[in-house]
C-alpha cells in the first residue's frame, strides 16, 4: 500500500511539473507597478487577479507585482481598499505595466463613519461570520508560493572582505588573520517554494506537497520546507509567536483582550469597509495592536495589519508586523490568501559587546484555490507525512523561477545569490578533508578531585563515516600514574528510523562510585577547586566493556557487558585555590576484586529534556544489573526505575504553568558492593542538577533500597504581570514552589549513615526568570529549600540555575 501511495504522489507531481512546463511554453511574464493616480505613491498589497480564474497575486510594499499569464485574450482585475477597481485587457499590452488607480469617488462625499453601529457590534458580527464561514469549508486546496529572506548582522557576524555573502561567528577582538575565517555560514539567506496544500477540516488532515523549491547555497534543500508551516491564519483563535500565545481579534473571547474603535470607512468594489483600530484591553496577556477591516453588511474580515503590543514579550523579536488579506473564493466563502510578515531579531550575547541581528521577511500567496472539492484519495492514508517533497522539486532551473516567481528578485538578492554560491565553491575548493572524515585533535582533558589531584591529558576523536573512535589519555599528579581509555562505536540504520549503535571500550581510569552521575567531571572539578567540595567517591577501574543500543524516536533499548579489576583509592591532596591543608570528606574504600556485570535498560519519552513547548511530556526508564565478584565468588543484582511527568496546567499567555513530578525507586541485593549502591542526590555548592536535594549533605545518605519523589510547580510570571509590577522586556519574575522526599535502607556494612525508618524531606519556593541585564539569552532561577522530618531538620540549602528566555 505504501508503494502505491508513493506512486500516486509521484504521478501527481509529474503531472503538476509537466503542467508547469507546458504552461511556460504558452505564457508570458507580466511585470507591473500599481500607483496612486494623483500622488504617484505605490499602492501596497493591491490584489491582482485574472478574471474567470483564481490565478493571481498581490503587489508588494513598493506596489510591484509579477504574474505569469497565458497568451491571448486575458482580462486583469486590480482592486485595493479605497480605490476604484480596474479591469485591463492584456491582449494588446506589453509585458510591463504601470497601473494608475484612482481613489473611490464615493469617498469624496461625506461619509458617516460610525453610523448607528458600534465597533463592538461590528466585531461581534464579524466573529459570528468567521465561525459560520469556517463551518461551510469542508475541504480546501491551493497552490502556495512562499518566500523567506533573512540577513544577518551584528558584532558577532564577521564578514569576509573577499566575499560579501560569507560570514563566520566569533568574538569581535581586533587583529587576527581574516583569511582564516570559516565559510560555513553566510549573512544572507533566501528560500522560495511552490507547494500544493490540501486540507480536510472535519477529518483534520493537512498535507503539503512541495512541487518546486530553491534556496541560496548555504541552506541544504532538505531544510527548505516553506509550506503551510509558515502560513498563519488570523481566522484561528490563537496565534503562537515563538513563546507567546496571542488571542486574535476575531477569537471568541476577543472582547476580553481588546478594545475596538471604528476610525474610518473605505471602499472596495462599491462596498463600504469599516476600518477598526485594535488596542489591548489588558497588559497581563500578550496582545496585538493595529487595525482590522470588515465589510459593511456581510461582516466578512478582509484585511488585518497587526503587531505585538509594547507590553507583549516575544523573545529576541522586535518590529514584528503581520499583514494578511482574505478573499471570497466561492460565493459567501472567504479564506486567507495572502500573508506578509516582517521582523527584526536581536540576540544580545553580551549587551554592547557581542550581538547578532537579523532582518526577516516572509511572504505567502495562495492561487489556484478551490473549496469543498474532493481531495485525492491518497491524502487520507494514515502513513502519509504532513509534508512531502517531489523528486523534481530541486531540479528546476532559473528559467522556471524567472517566469513563475510571484516576487521580484532584487539586485541585492541577485548579488547575494552569486556571492553565496561562489563562497560555497571557494570553501569546497579549500576543504582538505573529506566530509566523511574528521579528526579532532585539539581536545584537551582536565580534571581535579581529591584522589587524583590535578589530571591533565589529551582526548582526540576520529570519525570515518559512521565509525567513531574516542580516546583519552591523562596523567594524575596525585596518583602519580597515567590513565586512559580507548573506545569505538558504529551507528547504522537497522530499518527505517531505527538506529543501532555498537560500542566497545577498554579503560584504566579513576571512576566515580554509585549510581548517581548528576554532574560532569569538569563541572565537579571547577567547584572542587573553588569550594573544596568534591561530589563523588572514587575508585580505580581497569578493564573493558561492550554494548549495543537501539533508538527509535523517543524509545531506546540497550545492553552492556563489563569486565574490570576494581581497587580503592586514597586522598592525595589537601589544597585547592582558596583552601590550604583543609580536610576533605573521606573517600571510602570499596569492595575490591575482579568484577563482571551485565546491564540492560530501556527508556521512552523526552521529559528529561528542557520543555520549551509547554506540552505534556513524560519519561519512563528502567535499568537492571547482574554482577559477580570473581575474587570472593559473590553475586549481586539491582533494579532501578524512574517516572517523570511534565504536566501543563493554567494558560499564562506564554508557556503554561507546569507541574513536574518525578518518582525514582531502586532495590538491590543486600550484598551490593558500595561502588554500585544508590545515592541520595544533593546540590553541589549552590548549582543544582535535576531532581536533587538542595539542603542535603553530600554523599551522606544512600543504600541498597530507596524511593524518592520530587514535585515542582512553576506558576510562571502571570502573578507578577497581574499585579502590574515593573517588567523587563515584557516579562516578570516566575514563582516556583516544590519539595522532595526520600527513604533509603542499607545493610550494616554500608558506607552510608543508617536511617532506620526516617525519611529525608525538604520544601520551599523559588523565583525564576531573573534578568541578567547584560544579556537576553540567559535568565537565572533561584530555589530555597528547608529541611523537614528528622533527617532534614534544621538544614537549609539554595540552588541557582539557568532559566530560558521563553
Amino acid at each position: 500500500m505504501k508503494k502505491i501511495i508513493i506512486l500516486c504522489l509521484t504521478i501527481n507531481v509529474l503531472f503538476a511539473f509537466n503542467s508547469f512546463g507546458k504552461e511556460n511554453e504558452t505564457r508570458k511574464l507580466l511585470i507591473g507597478k500599481i500607483i496612486d493616480a494623483e500622488s504617484g505613491t505605490a499602492i501596497a498589497g493591491a490584489t491582482v487577479r485574472l478574471i474567470e480564474s483564481n490565478k493571481g497575486t498581490y503587489a508588494n510594499r513598493l506596489g510591484q507585482f509579477r504574474l505569469s499569464v497565458p497568451f491571448g485574450k486575458q482580462i486583469l482585475r486590480i482592486s485595493s481598499l479605497g480605490y476604484e477597481t480596474q479591469k485591463i485587457n492584456l491582449i494588446d499590452r506589453t509585458d510591463s505595466l504601470t497601473i494608475k488607480m484612482r481613489p473611490s469617488s464615493i469617498l469624496l462625499k461625506s461619509v458617516d463613519v460610525t453610523a448607528n453601529i458600534t465597533a463592538d457590534q461590528v466585531v461581534s458580527r464579524a466573529i459570528a461570520k468567521k465561525q459560520d464561514n469556517m463551518q461551510k469549508i469542508k475541504t480546501f486546496s491551493g497552490l502556495l508560493y512562499s518566500k523567506l529572506t533573512m540577513e544577518l548582522g551584528g558584532s558577532l557576524i564577521q564578514g569576509s572582505s573577499d566575499n560579501p555573502g560569507e560570514i563566520s561567528i566569533g568574538v569581535p577582538f581586533s587583529g587576527g588573520d581574516k583569511s582564516s575565517e570559516s565559510a560555513d555560514s553566510y549573512k544572507f539567506f533566501v528560500l522560495e517554494s511552490f507547494a500544493r496544500n490540501s486540507i480536510d477540516f472535519p477529518k483534520k488532515i493537512n498535507h503539503s506537497q512541495i512541487i518546486q523549491r530553491r534556496q541560496t547555497a548555504n541552506i541544504a534543500p532538505e531544510n527548505n520546507l516553506l509550506t503551510i508551516g509558515n502560513y498563519q491564519s488570523f481566522y484561528e483563535e490563537r496565534i503562537n509567536i515563538v513563546n507567546a500565545n496571542f488571542a486574535t481579534p476575531l477569537a471568541k473571547d476577543a472582547m476580553d483582550f481588546y478594545k475596538f474603535e471604528i476610525i474610518d470607512k473605505t471602499m472596495i468594489d462599491n462596498r463600504f469597509v469599516y476600518v477598526i483600530s485594535v488596542t489591548p484591553k489588558t497588559t497581563t496577556y500578550p496582545a496585538f495592536v493595529g487595525t482590522i477591516k470588515v465589510i459593511e453588511g456581510t461582516y466578512n474580515l478582509i484585511e488585518v495589519n497587526l503587531s505585538p503590543s509594547s507590553q507583549s514579550a516575544v523573545s529576541f523579536i522586535d518590529d514584528l508586523n503581520y499583514v494578511q488579506k482574505f478573499e471570497e473564493i466561492k460565493s459567501e466563502i472567504w479564506y486567507p490568501t495572502y500573508l506578509d510578515v516582517t521582523a527584526k531579531a536581536k540576540i544580545d550575547v553580551l549587551k554592547g559587546f557581542a550581538d547578532i541581528k537579523a532582518d526577516l521577511r516572509a511572504v505567502s500567496i495562495y492561487s489556484e484555490m478551490s473549496v469543498n472539492e474532493p481531495l485525492a484519495d491518497s491524502l487520507y492514508n494514515a502513513g502519509l507525512s504532513r509534508i512531502s517533497v517531489s523528486n523534481l522539486a530541486d531540479s528546476v532551473d532559473n528559467t522556471f523561477w524567472e517566469q513563475n516567481a510571484l516576487r521580484e528578485i532584487s539586485e541585492k538578492e541577485i548579488k547575494m545569490y552569486k556571492s553565496v554560491s561562489e563562497g560555497i565553491k571557494k570553501r569546497d575548493s579549500l576543504q582538505t578533508q573529506d566530509s566523511n572524515f574528521k579528526f579532532d585533535w585539539a581536545s584537551f582533558y582536565f580534571d581535579f578531585n581529591r584522589v587524583g589531584a590535578v589530571s591533565l591529558g589529551w582526548a582526540p576523536e576520529l570519525t570515518i563515516y559512521n565509525f567513531h573512535i574516542d580516546s583519552k589519555y591523562y596523567y594524575s599528579f596525585g596518583q602519580k600514574n597515567s590513565f586512559g581509555e580507548l573506545g569505538a562505536f558504529y551507528t547504522f540504520d537497522l530499518i527505517d528510523k531505527v538506529d543501532l549503535t555498537l560500542r566497545v571500550n577498554s579503560f584504566s581510569i579513576i571512576n566515580e562510585a554509585g549510581n548517581n552521575q548528576s554532574y560532569s567531571r569538569f563541572y565537579n572539578s571547577i567547584l572542587s577547586l573553588l569550594e573544596h567540595d568534591d561530589y563523588y567517591n572514587y575508585f580505580k577501574s581497569d578493564g573493558f566493556l561492550a554494548g549495543w543500543e537501539i533508538n527509535y524516536k523517543s524509545f531506546s533499548l540497550w545492553s552492556e557487558f563489563e569486565s574490570s579489576r576494581q581497587s580503592s583509592l586514597k586522598i592525595t591532596t589537601k589544597n585547592t585555590l582558596f583552601y590550604t591543608n583543609k580536610d576533605w570528606r573521606k573517600n571510602p574504600a570499596i569492595e575490591e576484586g575482579n568484577f563482571k556485570t551485565i546491564s540492560v535498560g530501556t527508556s521512552v519519552g523526552t521529559a528529561d529534556n528542557l520543555n520549551l513547548t509547554g506540552r505534556f511530556d513524560y519519561l519512563l526508564d528502567f535499568t537492571a544489573m547482574y554482577g559477580e565478584n570473581f575474587t570472593n565468588q559473590k553475586t549481586f543484582r539491582s533494579v532501578e526505575g524512574r517516572t517523570k511527568l511534565s504536566i501543563p496546567t493554567f494558560n499564562t499567555g506564554y508557556l503554561p504553568m507546569m507541574i513536574d513530578w518525578t518518582v525514582n525507586a531502586g532495590i538491590a541485593s543486600d550484598n551490593l558492593p558500595s561502588q554500585y549502591q544508590f545515592l541520595l542526590n544533593s546540590t553541589m555548592l549552590f548549582l543544582a542538577a535535576p531532581n536533587t536535594f538542595a539542603s542535603a549533605p553530600t554523599a551522606k545518605y544512600g543504600g541498597t533500597q530507596y524511593v524518592a519523589t520530587h514535585f515542582n510547580f512553576n506558576s510562571r510570571d502571570l502573578w507578577w504581570r497581574a499585579l502590574g509590577l515593573p517588567m523587563f522586556k515584557g516579562r516578570g519574575l516566575e514563582l516556583l514552589v516544590g519539595g522532595s522526599v526520600a527513604k533509603f535502607n542499607n545493610y550494616s556494612n554500608s558506607i552510608f549513615l543508617p536511617t532506620g525508618k526516617n525519611i529525608y524531606a525538604e520544601a520551599g519556593f523559588g523565583l525564576g526568570k531573573i534578568p541578567l541585564f547584560f544579556t537576553n539569552i540567559l535568565f537565572l532561577e533561584s530555589n530555597f529549600r528547608w529541611g523537614l522530618a528528622p533527617l532534614g531538620k534544621k538544614r537549609f540549602g539554595w540552588e541557582l540555575n539557568i532559566s530560558s528566555p521563553f
